[in-house]
């Protein structure tokens, strides 16, 4: 992967998009996340350049903050959400009703009720008893709901969040599809196509290719064998990015060449059919840094401690999905490594360490720590009320300027 001081470093400096590390610490204490527009932007149309023909959907989990939902809505961006609050954000946020859709194997008649009376795209239904209820709460407001029917696949995805090819609370199992669809009475819903969502954090261009030729031909084959026009296809995303050291990048080039190879060759058979593509994680998380502070160092048997203000409370990624952020100390970022340091956090439980055996200078109370690649899956996934400690604010680099998003 490419070394972080190439994204966010000026000589010997931490500067994001314009802003130096001094700058920010001038009115900002820890901990805090901190995000470049530039970047998330720059992302997006490394998308949309390599898939033409696509409607990109942003993943709103990834990041809900309201203005990184924003920036993304004056691109042109849809969204995908998956709950009643994100769906009051990307509407607030200026996305159009008909460029979202709502995903989520749990939704509440409060849910459905909200995205039918928004008028969104289309709902994403997992089961038979999904397709009954939007139907049913349609006819209560005597209009037609676009669904789309999410598949649980046969592929195998290499990838620590398959969610595929095994049994799973997501979607229609492949194989059963056909009988558990066909012969419901739906009077107040339109099956248009379906989502497929294979995995999480995938790097292999291969598979990626593979997986849009296997949805590809398993929309057309649904739509024959259920007799349905084929409206939209969502073969949902999965596009990783290079947390670790050892991780290549994602090369975004033979999977564009397939997507254009497909659409050439069923041009005839996709007219009309929208094409639908989600990303969160490769939109925003490179975006974002999360800052923390050293407040201890301590060498216990053999080991050596940083402990910060901060850590699984308000960074909770690294914990819980064993994720290997890369770690800097920001304001010595130019100097060498001099050893290997347990990074931890404040909480009250051995667990609580965000960064294992990583090689930084000697750290010092009132170091400043950032840890990368924590635009995605950051604020939003942490257990922010846990020992009732300050939340993490949020701050938006962008051109120079720097704003507050989240207080």
């Amino acid at each position: 992967m490419r070394p972080v001081e190439d994204r966010f470093r000026k000589g010997d400096e931490f500067v994001i998009d314009g802003v130096s590390l001094d700058r920010i610490l001038a009115d900002h204490t820890t901990p805090f996340y901190v995000y470049s527009g530039s970047m998330i932007r720059d992302r997006y149309r490394e998308l949309t350049s390599a898939f033409p023909g696509f409607d990109v959907l942003y993943s709103v989990k990834a990041n809900p903050n309201p203005e990184i939902c924003r920036i993304l809505a004056r691109l042109g961006a849809g969204a995908e959400i998956s709950s009643m609050l994100e769906l009051r954000t990307a509407l607030d946020a200026g996305y159009a009703a008909d460029d979202i859709i709502f995903v989520g194997p749990a939704k509440t008649e409060a849910d459905i009720n909200l995205a039918l009376e928004s008028g969104i795209y289309a709902v994403v239904c997992d089961s038979a008893e999904d397709l009954r209820q939007v139907d049913r709460l349609a006819a209560g407001l005597d209009r037609i709901q676009r669904v789309l029917l999410r598949i649980n696949t046969v592929e195998r995805p290499a990838s620590r969040e398959a969610m595929v090819g095994g049994p799973s609370k997501f979607g229609f199992d492949e194989e059963k599809v056909v009988e558990q669809v066909r012969g419901l009475e739906l009077r107040h819903v339109r099956i248009a196509g379906i989502q497929v969502y294979s995995a999480s954090q995938v790097l292999d261009p291969g598979f990626l290719s593979s997986h849009l030729e296997y949805v590809l031909g398993l929309g057309l084959h649904l739509s024959a064998e259920l007799d349905l026009p084929l409206e939209a296809i969502d073969f949902g995303g999965g596009f990783g990015v290079a947390y670790e050291e050892d991780e290549t990048e994602l090369d975004l080039a033979p999977v564009s060449e397939t997507a254009a190879g497909m659409l050439e060759t069923h041009a005839g058979q996709l007219r009309g059919c929208r094409l639908l593509l989600e990303s969160g994680r490769f939109i925003v998380a490179e975006s974002g840094v999360f800052l923390t502070t050293v407040a201890r160092t301590k060498q216990s048997r053999g080991t050596s401690f940083v402990v910060c203000d901060a850590g699984m409370n308000a960074f909770a990624r690294p914990v819980f999905m064993k994720v290997r952020h890369p770690i800097r100390l920001l304001n010595r970022i130019a100097e060498p490594a001099a050893g290997e340091f347990r990074v931890c956090g404040p909480i009250c439980t051995p667990i609580d360490c965000i960064g294992q055996e990583v090689h930084l200078p000697d750290p010092r109370p009132g170091d400043s720590v950032g840890v990368f690649n924590a635009g995605a899956y950051g604020w939003s996934m942490s257990l922010k009320d846990f020992m009732s400690l300050p939340h993490p604010s949020e701050l938006l680099a962008d051109n120079g300027n720097l704003t507050v998003i989240r207080d």
